[in-house]
This record gives structure tokens, sequence and C-alpha cells, in this order.
């Protein structure tokens, strides 16, 4: 005996054909209009939750150009597209773009007018190419790849750790990808030498800024060499870039020159940076307070007690002078008691008032 044909209306589950694995319940399918080539199974057999994620893909292909993500998605659900609808589910979005998708078709199911429709355009308002379809340039797409470089945790400490040291961050203002570079290359430059060194600091950043220029040089001419017609078509492009990088290096190897770069210039300086730094790592409290509070360590402290002792052994007073710093510590100490008696005066006199106050306050 012949098995009787479901009705759309005995359909529970469906498999969804872009994700698979087993049937789910039937809600989480969109309705199909029986014009579409979905018509006899009665739904869209792609779960909303495929198509969602597939129309953020379109979003991010299309550079945030919803219209044409849309569009695109439509397409290939055999749905309509209508301007008037895109328009409203905007309004509905309120600015969330990912969200037009569910209002578009929940007022596409709620309007008899839409009944039977199946996929095509209001010829009224073509649409524009879209963005990922246009010739980009080499600009935008280096500039793009430079705006998703963000700073991470590791990034954050090595800032802070260079304005401990500094006291000022030297890179502030700059974008978030040069960011990242520069306090990775400075942070292993500075030590308590470069640190006392303002020449030998302002040095070191140019050299890195120089090189990290390098680096973005780099990012532009690999754009240009992924792509050899792009390549051939901006050789004046690819000869200027090569300059600027070729003349930038040039600065460099001659900073580089200076004594401030060479190892061996640097370990005849103190070696106390290097002790510090050791005792740094090993996590030393005392070795922090030596290098970020020079002024109230101890060892600071007992050199200016030293001094101040040595400068009053070498003092001789005459009779004249003892007499005179005599009176002027009588004429001091008088006019100190005079105040402190002043102060004990207005004490008793506002105690006074505020007993008072207190007096009022318990008759009422």
């Amino acid at each position: 005996m012949a098995t009787a044909k479901k009705k759309v209306t005995d359909i529970t589950e469906i498999r969804c054909v872009s994700h698979g694995i087993r049937p789910i319940a039937i809600e989480n399918f969109y309705k199909a209009n029986e014009g579409s080539i979905f018509g006899q199974l009665g739904y869209i057999p792609i779960c909303k939750t495929c198509l969602k994620a597939k129309y953020k893909a379109y979003l991010e292909q299309y550079t945030g150009d919803a219209k044409y993500a849309l569009y695109s998605i439509l397409q290939k659900m055999d749905v309509i597209f209508s301007l008037d609808l895109f328009m409203s589910a905007m309004n509905e979005a309120k600015g969330s773009k990912e969200k037009v998708l569910g209002f578009y078709m929940k007022n596409l199911n709620s309007l008899p007018q839409y009944k039977g429709s199946v996929w095509s355009f209001d010829n009224s308002d073509p649409l524009e190419k879209p963005k990922s379809e246009e010739k980009r340039s080499v600009e935008d797409e280096v500039n793009e790849r430079m705006s998703r470089v963000k700073l991470n945790e590791k990034d954050n400490q090595n800032m802070l750790d260079i304005i401990k040291m500094l006291g000022y961050d030297p890179f502030e203002g700059y974008e978030d990808y040069d960011r990242k570079f520069l306090y990775e290359a400075l942070l292993p430059q500075l030590d308590e030498d470069v640190v006392e060194d303002q020449t030998a600091l302002d040095l070191i950043l140019q050299v890195l800024n120089n090189s990290h220029q390098i680096r973005k040089i780099d990012l532009y001419l690999n754009s240009l060499y992924k792509d050899m017609t792009e390549f051939q078509s901006n050789m004046s492009l690819v000869g200027s870039l090569t300059n600027q990088k070729k003349n930038i290096a040039g600065v460099n190897k001659e900073l580089l020159k200076n004594d401030i770069f060479s190892d061996k210039s640097r370990n005849k300086k103190s070696s106390l940076g290097k002790v510090m730094k050791y005792l740094r790592e090993l996590e030393f409290e005392q070795a922090e307070e030596s290098i970020f509070d020079q002024l109230t360590a101890k060892a600071t402290m007992d050199v200016l007690d030293m001094s101040h002792k040595s400068i009053l052994k070498q003092v001789e007073w005459d009779e004249v002078d003892r007499a005179e710093i005599f009176r002027e510590q009588r004429t001091l100490i008088e006019q100190l008691e005079n105040e402190k008696a002043e102060m004990k005066l207005k004490l008793v006199e506002l105690n006074r008032k505020l007993s008072k106050l207190e007096g009022d306050k318990h008759d009422k």
C-alpha cells in the first residue's frame, strides 16, 4: 500500500541542507511561497541560524553594504527583494545591520501582496556595484590590514612598563598597529643608562620609527607583488616606495654608527643598570626603589646626612655670631608661643559656641 504524501502542515522537522546532521524543529526555518523552488516543501531548507551566518558573511564581504548583502542572500533563498521592505527593515533594526534579514522576512510574510512572490528585484532602484567588487587601491588594502591590528594584554603591559621607566608614552597618538610594534621594539632597549641619557633615547626612538616605516613600505610592496598585473601597472609607485625604503635604511645606517648602539661602548658604562635589571627580574623590591624612588631611597638619605654633617664641621662660629643666632631663635620661639596661645583661645571660643548650639538643639 502506497504511503500518503505528507502535507506541508504535517511537517514538524526538516534537515538543514547547510549544516545537516539531524532534522530540527520547523520553527527554525522560514516559510517558502508556493511559486518558489522550495514550494513543494513549504519551507526554505536552510535554517535561520545558517542564513543569518551567511548574511553576516555577505555584510563583511561587501564592507557593511546591508542592501547588497540582503540582495545576495534573498537570491539564494528565492525570495523577492523589495526596496520598501528593505528600508522598513533598516528602520526597525535601528542601525544594527545584522538584524535586517530577520525584520525583512517578518514583514514579508505578514503582507498579503507578497504571497506567491519569488526572487526578483525592484528595477526602479538598481543596485550599485558592491564595494567588494570595485578595484580597491593598494592604500585602501594596506590601511584595512593595519586597522585590524589591536593592542592585546602583552602590548598594554609593554606600554605600562615604558611609561613607568620614562614617565610618559613616547608613542601617544600613534595608531594601534604602530604602537604594537614600537612598544615591543623599544622595551628591550631601555636600561638605566638610556633612561638617563635623553640624546641616546632620542636616537633610539628615531631608529625604531624609521625601521617601522620600512615595515609599512614592505606591506605596500607585498600588496603590489600579489597581483602581477597590478604590479606592472604601478611600476612608478613601486620605484618610489623602493627609493623611500632605501633612503630610510641609509639614514638608519648612519644613526647606528653612533657609540650608543655599540655593545662595546655600552659595556664600558656603569654596570649598575645591568645589576638593577637582573634584580628586577628576580622581583627584588629594593631594586625598584633604587631605580624609581631615588630621592627617598635610604642610600640617598645617608649621603645627604653625611653631607650636612660635613658642612657643620667646617663652620666656625664666633661670639657675635652666636649672640645673633640666639636672639633670632629667642624671637622666633616667642612668636610661635604667642601664636599657640591665640589658637588655644580660638579653640576655647569655638568649643563654647558648639556647646551652646548643642544645648539649644536639646531644648527644642
